[in-house]
């Protein structure tokens, strides 16, 4: 059970949202904490050009799932820095975009040639951030365009890490199935160990018999 009640340092974010961060059908939901405020990597940062109406940049447009804000800043010459990031937490949009579920606005970077590699001060690309949330939609999407099932944040957590993890804490959710399928479908390293020498199998095991049915059918 300790693994299950683990939340690692990658699944919490203070810029999304207000005092919880609901996972799409409720799969699951994560505390926000301030704690993950760090200096942006080098070569990345905010850019002025990605500002639309009211000086609102396009992480930010991109977070409240703002698609035509997004669309307007993109159009006006936002797209040649699409990557930029967050300014505090090395987050681009897309990752914003990802975690918050927003499809429409992850379809629409996705279109001006976001990166789906670029990763935060915590390694976290936009797909984990959509895994971790449990936007299976959005995992699905990503994956299709391409997005690396095998990257790992900086405690070396992979997708299948993070969404046993998401299932572990609501086995009963149906989604948690489907989330955990298109992850191992995608070719990721089941039986990869992160820095602590976990696999992601150990963390679903946290959730007793229902943990070992649902991985007996991956």
């Amino acid at each position: 059970q300790q693994w299950c009640r683990e939340l690692s340092d990658e699944q919490v974010h203070p810029r999304l949202g207000g005092g919880e961060i609901a996972a799409r059908g409720a799969i699951a939901k994560r505390p926000v904490s301030s704690s993950m405020a760090q200096k942006p990597a080098e070569g990345r940062g905010p850019s002025s050009q990605l500002t639309a109406a009211a000086g609102q940049p396009l992480w930010r447009l991109a977070q409240r799932g703002d698609s035509a804000g997004v669309a307007a800043a993109l159009a006006s010459g936002g797209a040649a820095a699409i990557d930029a990031d967050d300014g505090t937490e090395g987050v681009t949009a897309l990752s914003h975009a990802s975690a918050q579920g927003h499809e429409d606005v992850v379809r629409l970077l996705l279109r001006y040639d976001a990166s789906l590699e670029v990763a935060d001060a915590r390694g976290q690309t936009p797909l984990l951030w959509a895994v971790t949330q449990g936007h299976e939609r959005v995992v699905q999407l990503l994956l299709r365009h391409g997005a690396k099932p095998g990257a790992a944040t900086t405690a070396g957590n992979t997708a299948f890490h993070l969404a046993c993890k998401v299932v572990c804490k609501n086995v009963f959710n149906p989604e948690g199935m489907a989330l955990l399928k298109a992850i191992a479908d995608a070719g990721v390293d089941t039986a990869k160990k992160n820095h602590n020498g976990f696999t992601g199998a150990e963390f679903l095991a946290g959730a007793g018999a229902h943990g070992a049915q649902w991985l007996a059918q991956l």
